[in-house]
Parts: structure tokens; sequence; C-alpha cells
């Protein structure tokens, strides 16, 4: 089983004043483990995840939600245009 990424006690980069998040904030907001996202970051990044600031020795948090944006596969208002299939068949299937 895999436990739930929580805010280490000592990471400051959860706090919402921090631009630039740790290995551990970059994996909560994927929704994975630390360990899974330093396995994976290598990966990420040729994929255009953001690399590790080189003076602060950390990512921009900016960065990080813009590549996730990008990554969206509908644009909310994709998603709130889209049609209800139209069924032929007026027969109530959640009554049987």
């Amino acid at each position: 089983m895999v436990e739930p990424v929580t805010k280490p006690k000592t990471d400051r980069t959860f706090d919402p004043v921090s631009e630039y998040g740790s290995h551990a904030w970059c994996a909560a907001v994927l929704g994975k483990s630390t360990d899974w996202f330093r396995k994976n970051r290598e990966a990420l990044e040729a994929e255009g995840f953001p690399r590790v600031c080189r003076i602060v020795g950390q990512t921009i948090k900016a960065d990080v939600r813009a590549w996730i944006t990008k990554r969206r596969q509908y644009s909310d208002g994709a998603a709130k245009v889209r049609p209800v299939p139209k069924r032929e068949d007026k027969t109530r299937y959640d009554l049987l």
C-alpha cells in the first residue's frame, strides 16, 4: 500500500508565500510519493517538467503549475461545452 504524501514539518515550501517547491512539494502536487518523484524526475523532465533552479536548488511552483495546465486534455471551456450524448432509446435503465 502506498502511503499518502504529507507535508513535512520542516518543509517551508508548502507555505503559500513560498514561490519555490521542494521534491516533497512537487510530489504532493502530482499526487505521488517523494520516492516515486525522485525515481521518475528525469523522465518527467524529458516530458518538459521544470528543472531545479541551480541558484535556489528547488523548483519554481508557477512552472510546475504551468506544466500541469499545459498537459491538460480539455480546457475549462471545452469541459463546459461538451454536449450530452443523445439516446434514441427512451428506456430509463436507471429505474430497472
